[in-house]
């Protein structure tokens, strides 16, 4: 399985990943009989059993980690999770719904 994200609509507005994001290095899964991919740096997990599937749960975990990590105040924190709040807002580009 590989595809391209180029944008991921969340409730809050439109995260646009810069390069766009490549899903390629999935695993398949043979005892759930799901396709499996991760990113340990932006801390995404999601499991589909097809790229429709997988891209739906690649959208609800960003919107996950942008509520939790990107918008989060540092000071509230640990230094792993500022890791991974740098690295999601290196990685994207938000545009608020106006």
């Amino acid at each position: 399985m590989k595809f391209t994200i180029k944008e991921i609509h969340i409730p809050l507005g439109i995260l646009v990943p810069i390069p766009p994001l490549e899903v390629c290095d999935c695993s398949f899964n043979e005892e759930w009989g799901r396709w499996i991919f991760e990113d340990k740096e932006l801390n995404i997990d999601a499991s589909g059993k097809n790229e429709d599937e997988m891209e739906n749960a690649i959208i609800n975990a960003m919107d996950g980690l942008w509520r939790v990590y990107a918008m989060a105040q540092d000071s509230t924190l640990t230094k792993g999770a500022i890791s991974v709040k740098n690295a999601l807002r290196q990685r994207f580009r938000f545009v608020g719904i106006m």
